[in-house]
């Protein structure tokens, strides 16, 4: 017998992913996370948290731009273990329901 396991994704969803849009409704966070660039290095990652498991975090990073300067965002998933540091930068209380 063979096992198929099906992952369904919302529109909504993957919006978020492509858009790379700041959702500033939700708590900003910083922590300390490795770097694969830099062999493991941890530094400090500024996440706009969407949704968090029992092991992972999803959310928006805010990195600072290169060439053209500005801030953008780049959808990531962390996971929990491997994060240092974690503090709440910022929240909004009407953003709970």
């Amino acid at each position: 017998m063979c096992m198929i396991t099906v992952y369904v994704f919302s529109n909504r969803v993957r919006a978020k992913a492509t858009a790379s849009a700041a959702v500033r409704k939700n708590p900003l966070v910083k922590f300390n996370y490795p770097s694969s660039k830099h062999d493991g290095i941890p530094i400090q990652r500024r996440v706009w948290l969407i949704s968090s498991t029992a092991t992972h975090f999803t959310g928006l990073e805010q990195t600072c731009g290169g060439k053209g300067g500005g801030t953008h965002y780049r959808y990531k998933k962390f996971l929990h273990s491997k994060a240092q540091n974690f503090t709440v930068a910022s929240f909004n209380p009407a953003s709970m329901s």
